[in-house]
């Protein structure tokens, strides 16, 4: 199990040990962020990698600003280190977190799955926030086929298609506000029933003073 260190565990390590060439990602958030971060730490290994990120949802947690930079990231054809980047499409979310490191054959090397989404603060590399997470190592294979099924239903970002997919949930809302707006339902029951047992005992003591002092 894993619990500290993980950008250079997890994105780094495996591509300094072993002559890995893709990395495929599976993170239900991402910032465009972590990935420069990532790939300016990849460059120094000299040699060419690239990562293939899918996020699970980005009708939640992505604004046009950072669908913006990821499409700049994949026009970046500057150094050795290369990414792509699709979206989930359809009624399906996907929340997991998966990274699977491959050969250039395609054989998978090693995969690790957790709590950490592809951020900088699941990764330990905000200065402004810090959050615990957990990672673990996974049957990479697995991890391989897992990540490939997801491909099917997804949108490559820089397709027209995709811009217009993130625009229809994100032009009014930024993404905390609807992650807000998600969970709100369920904390308006839950003041509303507090409201309820409020009433109930004001309503209890003035029946009290009630036949207490008018009877």
């Amino acid at each position: 199990m894993l619990t500290y260190n993980l950008f250079n565990k997890i994105l780094i390590e495996p591509a300094a040990t072993k002559p890995v060439t893709r990395l495929q990602i599976t993170s239900g958030f991402a910032s465009p962020d972590i990935a420069k971060k990532h790939m300016e730490q990849l460059t120094k290994l000299n040699r060419p990698i690239h990562i293939e990120l899918i996020v699970g949802m980005p009708k939640e947690f992505l604004d046009e600003k950072q669908h913006r930079e990821f499409c700049e990231l994949m026009k970046n054809t500057d150094t050795n280190v290369t990414i792509s980047c699709k979206y989930i499409v359809g009624k399906t979310e996907v929340h997991a977190k998966t990274y699977c490191w491959l050969f250039a054959d395609g054989k998978p090397f090693i995969a690790f799955a957790g709590s950490a989404n592809y951020t900088m603060t699941a990764f330990g590399m905000s200065r402004n926030s810090e959050r615990k997470e957990v990672m673990t190592w996974i049957d990479a294979p697995r991890a391989k086929k897992f990540h490939d099924i997801l491909r099917r239903n997804t949108i490559d970002c820089t397709s027209p298609g995709a811009f217009d997919y993130i625009k229809r949930t994100t032009s009014k809302t930024s993404p905390y506000q609807r992650y807000r707006y998600r969970y709100r339902p369920y904390t308006r029951r839950r003041k509303d029933k507090e409201s309820g047992c409020l009433v109930l005992v004001i309503a209890v003591i003035l029946f009290i003073l009630y036949t207490t002092f008018f009877r």
